[in-house]
């Protein structure tokens, strides 16, 4: 079960870095493959909604459910996310730095067949690889602003 943690150093405040997080419209500008989000279950950014993700991966649209876990404004947002072959916990945690902002993002994945088992193991640093990519992204998008 690959587990991967990144730090991110954003230089722009922490209310103006968890509002640029936390707004939809700016999903697709910096998640990779992300085409739309719904709210399935639930109100809007609170702990309980439930929201089916689409995502792009190579010419396939993938479906995932994510659930909200946890929020604390300017301090966590923690979900469980589960598609195609996987289910993820997340959290992401945020904190004022002397630069700006910190981020720190945390995934645990499971594969739920042999398959998803065994490429998340085999594939595992790619995870780490496309997580920094998209933080990286987001950074680059918050400091733009």
């Amino acid at each position: 079960m690959p587990q991967v943690s990144i730090r991110t150093q954003v230089a722009k405040p922490l209310a103006e870095t968890w509002e640029s997080f936390m707004d939809e419209s700016l999903l697709k500008q910096w998640m990779q493959g992300f085409e739309s989000i719904e709210l399935v279950e639930g109100r809007k950014g609170e702990v309980g909604s439930v929201y089916d993700m689409q995502f792009l991966e190579g010419k396939r649209v993938m479906t995932f459910q994510e659930t909200v876990t946890d929020i604390q404004p300017e301090k966590l947002y923690a979900f469980h996310m589960v598609g195609p072959g996987v289910r993820s916990k997340m959290k992401v945690h945020f904190a004022a730095s002397a630069e700006g902002t910190a981020i720190d993002s945390e995934v645990e994945s499971q594969g739920t067949n042999l398959f998803y088992k065994i490429v998340l193991r085999l594939f595992g640093s790619m995870m780490r690889k496309r997580m920094i990519a998209d933080m990286q992204r987001f950074r680059r998008l918050v400091e733009a602003q």
